[in-house]
């Protein structure tokens, strides 16, 4: 979906970190944050309500997910569920993808 402003590796800071990215979704900035749980080392990935710098403005996540899958499906789930509740609006492009697909027989 073309969501990604930047990347950064975070994974100096603490060992469970995996990564951290920052992406620009419908007019805001949020943290995706990829760990393995201390406790247990499953995987949790978690966004964030943040600035283009990527400090975290508010702590309670906006989307959580144990899947163990890439940030980049994460950030389309999140994505989807924004346009799904009507909370983003969907750009001229991905509404001609979504036109394409659907007349594509998807």
């Amino acid at each position: 979906m073309g969501t990604t402003t930047f990347r950064y590796d975070c994974t100096t800071e603490a060992d469970h970190i995996i990564k951290q990215e920052v992406h620009f979704i419908g007019e805001n900035y949020f943290l995706v944050s990829k760990i393995n749980r201390p406790e247990n080392g499953e995987p949790e990935t978690m966004i964030f309500h943040c600035t283009e710098a990527g400090n975290v403005l508010n702590w309670s996540e906006e989307y959580v997910t144990y899947d163990d899958i890439d940030i980049k499906e994460t950030v389309d789930r999140f994505h989807a569920l924004l346009l799904n509740h009507g909370l983003v609006e969907k750009s001229e492009a991905d509404a001609c993808n979504e036109r394409f697909r659907q007349s594509d027989g998807e």
